[in-house]
């Protein structure tokens, strides 16, 4: 999405010289809900997590969808849509090592939660170059913004299931 945010700004009608402060907005909310994120997640423990993750996903789903229907937005509306998606991502991710660990325990967390890791890696390795592909195929950005909505709410509907697995193991 970072790499992409200039151009998709630009797309939905931000001002050229505006647009780069997109990503900077975006980096700023990322990190700095990561901290509330991990504080929350601490005292909503491991059957809260898996609901926590649930509700960022599906945020990030909806506000990729809410992108890919507006095609021309007032900047601050973007800004704020940005700051959303980061503060959703960056809290998002906070939760992983935490949920990896509630899932799988802590034994072997670092081995776990390497392969965690590994998988966002290439994620962010294909998926950018992929959405940037499906744009320039497409002659916009709509069809990766649906793509990438229907991906987080998956997501979402995979923490369920997690969800799930987890009462039962716990059992």
């Amino acid at each position: 999405m970072i790499g992409h945010m200039v151009r998709l700004a630009e797309s939905r009608g931000v001002p050229t010289e505006l647009a780069p402060l997109a990503v900077s907005i975006f980096s700023l909310v990322n990190a700095l809900g990561r901290p509330p994120a991990g504080w929350i997640s601490d005292r909503l423990g491991k059957f809260g997590r898996p609901i926590t993750m649930v509700s960022f996903f599906t945020v990030q789903g909806i506000l990729f969808y809410v992108l890919a229907a507006l095609h021309i937005l007032p900047a601050e509306l973007f800004f704020l849509v940005s700051a959303l998606l980061g503060l959703v991502y960056g809290s998002a991710l906070v939760l992983y090592p935490v949920a990896t660990g509630d899932f799988f325990g802590i034994k072997y967390l670092s081995e776990n939660y390497s392969y965690v890791f590994t998988g966002w890696g290439i994620g962010g390795l294909l998926f950018p170059s992929a959405g940037g592909y499906i744009a320039d195929l497409t002659g916009g950005y709509d069809l990766a913004l649906i793509l990438s909505g229907t991906f987080s709410i998956a997501g979402a509907l995979m923490c369920l299931y997690l969800k799930k697995r987890l009462a039962l193991y716990l059992q």
